[in-house]
């Protein structure tokens, strides 16, 4: 294999490892009753659900008017 065809496939690993992490990353965050705005994607604190509103998706109270 040339070193391009393998930089290639290392580079591809390296990105599934990420995205890996990444969703594991935010299924803790999910265990430890954070929720992602659908809009700004930043997460909140939801024990009681007050954070963010469900419209279809949720929604944090700043993202409600776009």
């Amino acid at each position: 294999m040339n070193t391009k065809a393998r930089n290639t496939v290392e580079d591809g690993q390296e990105l599934a490892y990420i995205s890996r992490e990444l969703d594991n990353i935010r299924e803790g965050l999910k265990m430890l009753g954070l929720k992602q705005c659908s809009c700004c994607r930043k997460y909140f604190m939801c024990p009681d659900g007050k954070n963010l509103l469900n419209a279809g998706q949720l929604v944090c109270v700043r993202c409600v008017s776009s």
